[in-house]
Formats: C-alpha cells, structure tokens, sequence
C-alpha cells in the first residue's frame, strides 16, 4: 500500500499567528503525521512534533505502539524542561495526535481534543475520543453528540502534553485490509468544532484529494473560523 496525503494548516480569521503545528514524515516506508494544538503559544506544539519525529525516527523499538508512547512521553518532558528553564509559567501546554501508517497497519497515540477519522467504504468512524469536559457529558449520558457540538464549553480539555509529569495516553492500532478503501483524516478542534461529522463525511467521500482538500478548506472559512484549523488527509493507493 502507498499513500497520498495533504497537509494543510492555518490561522483563524484575523489572527496572524497560527497556534497549531503539523509535522507529516516519511519513515522506514511508512508515514508519520503529528498533528498538534497549542495552549497560549505554537511552542509546545512545535517541541512536540520535533522530540516525537526523531524520537519515533531513531529508535529501535520494534512495537510501534510503544514508540509511539514512549515519543509523547519524551515530548511531555520536552515540554516541561523548556518551560522550567525558560521560567514559564502560564502554561506551555498541546495536545498531540500521533499516527504511523505502515503496509496494512495503523499506530496511533492520542491526547487532548485533535482528533482522529477512518474513513472506510464511504463510512466515517472516529477512532479517538476527546480528553475534554464535554466528552465526559456526553459519555455520562448528560448530553447529546448534537448538544455537545453546540455547547459553548466543549473547547475546554483535561489532558494535555505540559500538563504534568503524569498524562494519560490513549494508544491502539488497526488493521487496513487489501479488500476494502480507506482515508485517514486528523484534524483540530479547529476543524472537528466548526463542521459536523457529516460534513466531513460527506467531503471525505470525494474521490480527489485535491478536490476534498479545497472543499474542507471552503467550509471552514464559510464559518468565520475563530481559532486555528489544521487537518491531514491521506488515502491509501
């Protein structure tokens, strides 16, 4: 299996610096997508993807699971040893979505409220569940998928790499067969805040990448988009 993928990442309306980091790498003939959203700064999120690359990239770790771990874990402490030498104080924090695609296989490693879809035969799955307040409601049964998507709060999140020494990282893996078609699509909360799932289901389904990429792009910023939005889609040939 081969990939083709795009890439795209920007500020929110108005805004000239752009909070989110998005690293995209091709490694040991697989693909490594880092897609990352910063708390106050894009720092954390740009340690993030740097520590987790060549971390991920020279180790010998054979379970790609737990090299997967293991890079957020080295990124946490990036994060907190710059913030400890550089005395900041106010919170150097990101979320990170970690996924490596290699032959029939996918790896991922999940923190925060970035998300990650598997599009397979036409079909949306979202394969993460958001570190957030909100998803807490919805899984208590307290509020609807329709009514967490309106709620004002649902940007507030409880996990986060630079939140602590201790962090809580959801890690799993899939296997992609020969017989079926997939797309992988990781995104923000930028994206996943702002267009329904079925909206993104709907694009997804487009048969050009190209044509998907420029229709995401169009109905974020139909929306007036008040925070960053960053998403990679890759399809596997």
């Amino acid at each position: 299996m081969g990939f083709n993928y795009r890439s795209v990442s920007y500020p929110a309306i108005n805004k000239s610096i752009n909070e989110d980091s998005v690293g995209v790498f091709a490694i040991s003939d697989g693909l490594l997508i880092i897609v990352c959203d910063g708390v106050n700064s894009a720092l954390a999120g740009q340690l993030s993807i740097e520590t987790v690359f060549n971390f991920f990239k020279t180790s010998t770790e054979p379970d790609y699971l737990v090299r997967i771990r293991e890079s957020i874990y080295s990124a946490n402490d990036a994060i907190l040893n710059y913030a400890k030498s550089n005395h900041i104080n106010h919170g150097l924090a990101t979320t990170a979505d970690v996924l490596f695609l290699l032959d029939q296989s996918a790896y991922w490693g999940h923190i925060g409220d970035s998300r990650i879809y598997n599009l397979k035969n036409n079909n949306l799955h979202r394969i993460t569940k958001d570190h957030s307040v909100i998803q807490k409601l919805v899984d208590e049964g307290f509020l609807t998928m329709t009514q967490a998507f309106n709620h004002p709060g649902k940007s507030a999140i409880f996990g986060a790499l630079g939140g602590g020494n201790q962090i809580n990282i959801d890690l799993s893996k899939m296997h992609l067969t020969i017989y079926d078609h997939y797309k992988l699509f990781v995104c923000t909360d930028g994206v996943s805040n702002i267009i329904s799932e079925e909206k993104i289901e709907n694009t997804l389904r487009l048969r050009n990448i190209d044509s998907i990429t420029k229709e995401l792009e169009k109905l974020i910023l139909a929306c007036n988009p008040k925070d960053d939005f960053s998403f990679v889609v890759v399809e596997y040939s």
